[in-house]
């Protein structure tokens, strides 16, 4: 996107409610030292409230240093804290080995295997969840 898009998308960021029902939202992660922002986690409450979501994005030189595992962490940490869902959801293309690793080396149990479409392409999804009473 355009730097204009983003400025953009980051001020709505900015001012959106968090976990607001059939929404994303998203949160910068900074480079723990510069502060610069290097990635973000999206979450999303489901539109019943029954279960979120998470995603998680982050520059490539910042990856493998454990910066996504704690965002991630913390991300549904801040979900069983501030609704009542009993689940949270990561959802990753099965050839991206490094979100499989990362999903579960949070604690997230692979769940379902779908079929899938992204970016035009067939791929095969997996579903990894987390329960509140897991932890």
């Amino acid at each position: 996107m355009s730097d204009d898009e983003a400025t953009a998308f980051l001020s709505e960021m900015n001012t959106a409610p968090l976990l607001n029902p059939g929404n994303w939202t998203q949160i910068g992660i900074a480079e723990p030292i510069t502060r610069r922002l290097i990635g973000d986690i999206g979450m999303l409450l489901d539109q019943e409230g029954r279960y979120a979501e998470v995603g998680v994005t982050l520059a490539r030189h910042a990856q493998g240093r454990g910066i996504a595992t704690a965002a991630v962490r913390e991300a549904v940490k801040l979900i069983f804290a501030v609704t009542q869902v009993d689940q949270v959801l990561g959802i990753t293309d099965a050839r991206n080995s490094a979100s499989v690793c990362l999903l579960e080396r949070i604690g997230m149990r692979k769940t379902e295997t779908t079929n899938a479409v992204f970016r035009g392409e067939p791929c095969v999804e997996y579903v990894y969840t987390v329960l509140r009473n897991d932890g």
